[in-house]
């Protein structure tokens, strides 16, 4: 008899030989697929064919900036629950209090954003970095706040109170953020001597708007969609209770394939029309409802195979979404090939999407091997909630100075080689004072 504690599952069931060595098997293809998986994104971020050179490091950047947005909600997470002792409800059904906390969380986070981006304007990586972290940062912040919403009553109660109801209240909400942005901006341009400087924040904070926007509002798109095809309230992305009908997951699927495809119309329609903002907004929406709905089907299918390993059932999760971007990466590269940069530009907003999936679902795998190593070694929320922090700390310097410049084309202009990781907060160079900055070219003086 084998005790999965004793291996650091955190499980305390005696299980017989066979498992053990079924356990066994399952780690062998986690070391040998992991370490093939890691060489190929390896071979493709270094591809000399350039649209699988830039795609995956495209997807690469939002999928690692997900996964940081996501660990730093988990952080806050345990702050309103055990440092501010905020009631989270019973029943399942949030309290008031837990509401206006969330929603203060989203003001706070909101704040920051607007001072980051507008003390960062003089420099376009920290106003790219920090504005789309921060985008996605307050994506999720909206997400767990209008979760909350919807499982109060009467929301809770039938599909048709999401929507339009509760989506009603979250276009008037959302307008108001909004033309509170754009009212800010325009208030510190006036006050702001460099009009270039201005020009790229205007730019980054319609980008952060949108991941802002966008989020909260594929969120609910998707659950509302699924109530409608389960019968029951179960929030977008969150893990499935039991097993689903077969019908359920191809219906599902189909509608996450006709979300996909209605990203790339947006974004075929904004390369001729030269970009306007909404079908930016409507683009990104549509490609983050078919992620969400992606995940869902992959959760659905997957996970209730692993009953008592949540963790390997998020790895095959993981594995098997980011294997699916890299098949599409392929594909995009073949039509571009063959057809042109025109259907290439449209294909591309799949990978906004598509990137939001693979880093939603590595973050899960992460969340799943922290709450399994807690299990192991007996650690307590604080420590797993350190163990976040750190995580986010050596994460996010890495994705702005190493990973960002290689997915942005501004960036790619402006950075002729990799930035030092402090560039994360300032251009001054500890270990060489004298040393000039030559990792960004000059600025253009008519700028």
């Amino acid at each position: 008899m084998t005790n999965y504690g004793s291996i650091g599952l955190g499980l305390s069931r005696q299980v017989p030989a066979d498992a053990s060595a079924m356990m066994d098997g399952y780690a062998a293809v986690v070391l040998l697929g992991g370490t093939a998986f890691i060489m190929l994104i390896f071979y493709m971020a270094n591809a000399h064919v350039k649209s699988v050179h830039d795609q995956t490091w495209n997807m690469l950047m939002t999928a690692v900036s997900i996964f940081v947005a996501v660990m730093w909600n988990t952080v806050i997470s345990f702050i309103t629950t055990k440092v501010f002792q905020i009631d989270e409800g019973s029943d399942g059904v949030p309290s008031l209090s837990a509401c206006f906390f969330s929603f203060g969380h989203i003001l706070i986070c909101w704040a920051l954003v607007i001072i980051l981006l507008y003390s960062f304007k003089g420099s376009l990586l920290r106003l790219k970095g920090y504005g789309t972290i921060g985008g996605h940062i307050m994506g999720f912040a909206t997400i767990h706040f209008w979760g909350l919403v919807i499982n109060r009553d009467p929301f809770r109660n039938s599909a048709w109170w999401i929507f339009p109801v509760v989506w009603a209240m979250y276009m008037a909400v959302m307008g108001v953020f909004l033309g509170f942005f754009h009212f800010i901006g325009n208030f510190l341009g006036k006050k702001s001597a460099k009009s270039a400087d201005m020009d790229r924040w205007h730019d980054q904070a319609k980008d952060t708007g949108t991941d802002f926007f966008s989020l909260g509002q594929a969120f609910l798109i998707t659950t509302w969609l699924k109530y409608l095809i389960t019968g029951e309230l179960s929030p977008a992305m969150a893990d499935p209770t039991g097993a689903k009908e077969a019908w359920q997951l191809w219906v599902f699927g189909i509608v996450s394939l006709v979300f996909a495809l209605i990203s790339a119309v947006f974004a075929l329609i904004s390369h001729k029309k030269n970009h306007p903002v909404w079908c930016d907004f409507g683009g990104t929406i549509a490609s983050t409802v078919a992620a969400m709905c992606l995940l869902d089907v992959w959760a659905w299918r997957v996970l209730p195979k692993f009953p008592d390993l949540e963790l390997l059932g998020h790895m095959q999760v993981a594995f098997q979404l980011t294997l699916i971007a890299v098949g599409i990466i392929f594909i995009i590269a073949l039509v571009h090939s063959c057809i042109g940069s025109t259907v290439q530009r449209g294909l591309r907003a799949i990978f906004t999407g598509l990137g939001f999936a693979v880093g939603r679902s590595w973050e899960k795998t992460f969340d799943a091997a922290v709450e399994a190593l807690g299990d192991a070694f007996d650690l307590n929320l604080a420590k797993r909630t350190l163990i976040c922090i750190l995580l986010v700390c050596i994460v996010f310097p890495a994705w702005m100075v190493y990973i960002l410049p290689k997915a942005d084309d501004e960036l790619k202009k402006e950075i002729t080689k990799s930035p030092p990781v402090w560039a994360v907060c300032c251009d001054h160079d500890p270990c060489d004072e004298d040393e000039e900055e030559d990792w960004y070219e000059e600025a253009d003086q008519e700028d």
